[in-house]
């Protein structure tokens, strides 16, 4: 009986851990967009990171605002509070991650030119050495 319950509650746990993962995940690139367009890959993951700031803005006016007027708010306020607090932080920490993509992105992007280029470079030296 107790191995049961201490099965059942490892999976629970299991399960609750595995789904929160799931859900804290950068999002994936759309379908229009191509896995080796790394400039549009870039300005996407610049684009979420420019929501993310708003959102981050939008809860920061309003842990002000709560932090302002807390005799409005009760003892519900600190609960706000907090909420708010946790939700910044998450925000940012999202955001961040959102960043780092786009400069990824932004390097591979770079890094691609230069080898075209450096491709085309040598493609005109050999074609050089090829006619002489």
């Amino acid at each position: 009986m107790k191995a049961l319950k201490v099965s059942a509650v490892l999976s629970f746990f299991a399960f609750g851990l595995l789904a929160t993962s799931a859900f804290a995940e950068i999002p994936s690139l759309p379908s229009n967009i191509s896995p080796d367009d790394h400039t549009a890959a870039a300005a996407f993951y610049e684009n979420l990171a420019k929501e993310e700031t708003a959102i981050v803005e939008r809860y920061q006016q309003e842990l002000e605002e709560h932090e302002d007027h807390a005799f409005f708010y009760g003892r519900r306020g600190q609960d706000q509070v907090s909420h708010l607090r946790a939700n910044i932080r998450e925000h940012k920490h999202q955001l961040e991650e959102e960043l780092a993509q786009a400069a990824l992105y932004r390097k591979l992007s770079t890094a691609g030119q230069q080898v075209d280029r450096t491709s085309s470079a040598d493609a005109s030296a050999v074609n050089a050495a090829v006619v002489r």
